[in-house]
């Protein structure tokens, strides 16, 4: 291979491994932003928990029915599971990983270690796209179905406890 055509080919894998690290970063981002809102769900969720535990609240459910009362606690703690077990794996994967690079591939060419890495670079993400894909429906699910539920239940609990006296 002559010098320029093993430039040339250098400068593709530069381009693609430059999409690649911006893939990456922007998976990291995505990652970041899915933990941050599910510390903000579990947080309203312990608020909620925290009011009607200390505040006497779930006293206006039993009078009514106590099987809703155990319907507004499945949904919290089914709310509250899907959002912690979105938080796992807590770290985005993302190579190259320097210490392998350095045991493996210090005596290959450039172009060999750059195809490698970017080999290994799209195995992470697909394999983070798979769990960001796992973790968005988790929280999709607690937000969009399970804490309007316990909110709904919860106001209308207050209401109930406020009509009461």
């Amino acid at each position: 291979m002559s010098l320029s055509e093993e430039n040339k080919e250098l400068k593709s894998l530069d381009i693609i491994f430059d999409s690649a690290q911006n893939k990456l970063q922007f998976q990291s981002d995505q990652w970041n932003s899915i933990d941050q809102k599910n510390a903000i769900v579990i947080a309203i969720y312990g608020i909620i928990l925290a009011i009607f535990l200390t505040g006497g609240i779930t006293d206006v459910f039993v009078i009514y029915k106590k099987t809703l009362l155990n319907i507004w606690l499945f949904t919290l703690v089914v709310g509250m599971a899907c959002n912690l077990l979105s938080l796992k794996p807590k770290d985005i994967d993302i190579p190259p990983k320097i210490d392998s690079l350095i045991d493996k591939y210090l005596n290959k060419e450039i172009a060999d270690t750059k195809a490698i890495i970017l080999s290994s670079m799209n195995k992470s993400i697909s394999r983070n796209d798979g769990i960001m894909r796992k973790k968005t429906a988790l929280m999709s699910f607690s937000i969009n179905i399970c804490l309007p539920i316990a909110l709904g239940f919860s106001v209308v609990a207050v209401f109930l406890k406020i009509l009461k006296g």
